[in-house]
């Protein structure tokens, strides 16, 4: 059996995804010498592990027994095709301090987004979400979108928001998308070439100007917020709100969903921290309005979202 653990920093490595082998008649646990980011911690590659009535699956080093990593809600045998997602934590057991990471697993390739009857691009972007970004607050560079360590917002406020929905394209394959290259901004100080893959803050008019050149009907690409509509995870959502500088309403923030069924909306975002981090959010929605919890706490407006299944080239 494989498991995906979803792993944030350790040591200061960006852990990431890493893919867990179970071997359920040695009762052992193993990862892979091709999994980097793993093999930087310094953290045991194999050992044993336990079954636990309470429902948890402890994974053990292999010196001393020291426990490990602890999986909630896990399977219980190799048969075991009810429990295929979950929370857990992985303790440093080379520290002395013993310091506690939070993680999520998933059954490798059945992960709560296959569990819901998402389209495969959309359980991607999910996964990627999960694999990329802490399961609480936020990390700050080097991340997954921003390499030089201490960035911070400049002057005028700009944050590297605009680049967590390019990177997602561009790890979920930039090939299977469309490959229009629009001008948005046409005739402003910003005007600008874009794709999907591009970091860019600018996907609703990218959005609009792709199905324009297509001849698309509207709402194609582009789908305005309303009471009653909802995206999906992985479509990609643009804030609106008021904007000093403007002395008007005008755009505040670009992210992505991972769930957007309820009151209160999961979003996973680049532009947190100083800046440049990023980190998952939970946004409450009056749904009535499209109020929403904006950047830094204040308030915003869901302005509409880009379909991620629309994205792909036919």
């Amino acid at each position: 059996m494989m498991l995906l653990l979803s792993v944030g920093t350790v040591k200061r490595v960006a852990v990431g995804a890493v893919r867990t082998q179970l071997n359920w008649t040695r009762r052992a646990w193993s990862v892979g010498r091709e999994q980097g980011a793993w093999w930087r911690t310094g953290l045991p590659e194999r050992g044993p592990f336990q079954v636990r009535p309470n429902g948890k699956l402890w994974l053990m080093e292999p010196g001393a027994g020291a426990l490990m990593v602890t999986l909630d809600n896990a399977p219980t045998g190799p048969s075991d095709h009810i429990h295929k997602a979950g929370e857990g934590t992985l303790t440093d057991v080379t520290n002395p301090q013993w310091p506690t990471t939070k993680l999520r697993w998933s059954r490798d390739g059945e992960g709560a987004g296959a569990a819901a009857g998402l389209a495969p691009i959309r359980s991607r972007a999910v996964e990627l979400c999960n694999s990329n970004l802490p399961a609480t607050g936020v990390q700050e560079p080097p991340n997954c979108c921003e390499k030089t360590a201490g960035r911070k917002k400049d002057a005028a406020g700009n944050t590297g928001c605009g680049g967590f929905p390019g990177w997602m394209i561009r790890e979920l394959g930039r090939e299977k998308f469309i490959k229009d290259v629009v001008v948005v901004g046409k005739g402003t100080q910003w005007e600008t070439k874009v794709n999907v893959s591009s970091d860019t803050i600018a996907w609703k008019q990218m959005a609009l100007a792709i199905e324009k050149k297509r001849g698309w009907p509207p709402e194609t690409l582009w789908k305005p917020y309303a009471a009653g509509k909802r995206p999906l995870p992985g479509d990609i959502y643009v804030l609106k709100g008021y904007v000093p500088r403007m002395n008007g309403i005008g755009f505040r923030h670009v992210g992505v969903i991972v769930d957007a069924s309820g009151s209160t909306w999961k979003t996973a975002d680049g532009g947190q921290g100083l800046g440049y981090a990023v980190g998952f959010n939970l946004r409450p929605l009056e749904a009535d309005s499209g109020k929403i919890k904006g950047e830094d706490q204040h308030p915003a407006f869901v302005d509409g979202w880009v379909d991620l299944e629309a994205l792909l080239e036919k």
